[in-house]
């Protein structure tokens, strides 16, 4: 992988997703948001050096605009592995079935809301699916220790919120809890004071 200004990267994504539509490989491309030149404003943005794969990763860790137009096997999987390993650690999904590939690698689906039709992008389907906020695992070696290929996420067990941004925060509140906890164990275990 390679680091990748704003101008390459969306470059790179909107061919993948022209590819993606026009060759009808992917009939969920539209799922993959760009973002503004200025919204990446502050991001890692990576491409493989294909030009037809790559991840851009924000300051606090979210994992956005994952994408990949290769016929390559098991891309996305890199891909991902790439992205916990320069410090990803949340992403948001559709419910369509990408929320099951992430759980194979133990990302935990913490939060949904149901999809904004006002926000859909050119090209969406008229799909009701949900967007689900979901937690990954805090290293490469607990994500390859909790693979497991038949994981699925039951939406109905994953509690639902009423809008994006009260998910985001539930996901964020969710991972500030497991710090706080693994914070305190260390504090107890090592003689503090809680």
């Amino acid at each position: 992988m390679e680091h990748a200004s704003r101008r390459a990267f969306k470059r790179a994504l909107r061919a993948s997703k022209s590819a993606m539509r026009s060759k009808g490989r992917n009939p969920n491309y539209w799922m993959v948001d760009v973002h503004s030149k200025r919204e990446y404003q502050g991001m890692r943005m990576y491409l493989t050096p294909d030009k037809k794969s790559g991840v851009a990763i924000t300051k606090d860790g979210n994992i956005t605009s994952l994408f990949s137009n290769s016929t390559e096997g098991g891309r996305m999987a890199k891909l991902l592995t790439f992205a916990v390993a320069m410090g990803g650690r949340k992403l948001d999904c559709f419910g369509g079935g990408l929320q099951n590939m992430y759980a194979r690698f133990g990302a935990k689906a913490v939060a949904q809301t149901p999809f904004d039709e006002q926000y859909a992008p050119k090209g969406w389907d008229g799909r009701h699916l949900p967007v689900v906020a979901m937690v990954l695992p805090k290293s490469v070696g607990a994500m390859m220790r909790a693979y497991d290929r038949n994981r699925r996420v039951d939406l109905n067990k994953v509690r639902e919120y009423p809008d994006y941004d009260s998910m985001i925060a539930a996901r964020d509140r969710s991972m500030n809890r497991g710090s706080n906890t693994v914070a305190a164990a260390l504090r107890t275990a090592l003689g503090g004071s809680n």
